[in-house]
């Protein structure tokens, strides 16, 4: 009698290690899996982090998007580019606004059409970056910032370069920098001072 009282209650206990045991494990699988979940994430965060990194890299090693770049930069004054031929001449703001504002068909000289390839370029890899934006590979934070001084240029201009993002089609570099001014009229983003 004693030794069916000991087995039945070794079979408790037992169980009851088994059940504390499974509880145990279960939890901590599902510590694991939120972990794991956790780390995914971050590696996905990271990975859109890195993509915008590239996208912007692409940007400034391009040789005709990066000189899209340097004028925005030196949009109060003139600078020197070098042309595709080799050959190097200074360009103002106007002379850019002027042959951004024309036909193609017009481009009359080697200035007008570099110009007009450089900022071609430039939209180019923004309607990109705005495609990927909108599919979720880069997080709009990780690229903002970066063309905000170039949004109020540009709208600053817009009868000039919205002409011509429509003649290139790049509607998504359209709507990129539309977002800027929708941001900076929106009473949230004024300065209460």
């Amino acid at each position: 009698m004693v030794a069916l009282i000991i087995t039945q209650l070794l079979q408790v206990i037992g169980g009851t290690v088994a059940i504390g045991g499974g509880v145990i494990a279960a939890f901590k699988a599902i510590h694991e899996i939120r972990a794991n979940r956790q780390q995914r994430i971050i590696e996905f965060r990271w990975k859109q982090v890195n993509a915008a990194r590239e996208l912007l890299t692409d940007i400034h090693k391009h040789e005709f998007a990066v000189n899209a770049v340097r004028m925005l930069d030196w949009h109060r004054g003139k600078h020197e580019y070098e042309l595709p031929d080799g050959s190097r001449v200074t360009i103002s703001w106007e002379e850019i606004l002027r042959a951004l504002a024309q036909k193609q068909a017009a481009c009359d000289s080697k200035v007008d059409t570099f110009v007009r390839d450089c900022f071609d370029w430039f939209f180019y890899f923004l309607d990109r970056i705005e495609h990927y934006t909108i599919a979720g590979l880069v997080e709009r934070q990780d690229v903002e910032m970066v063309f905000k001084p170039y949004a109020s240029i540009i709208q600053a201009d817009r009868s000039v370069f919205w002409p011509f993002l429509e003649y290139h089609e790049y509607r998504l570099a359209m709507e990129f920098f539309d977002r800027y001014t929708t941001a900076a009229s929106s009473p949230s983003s004024e300065n209460p001072r």
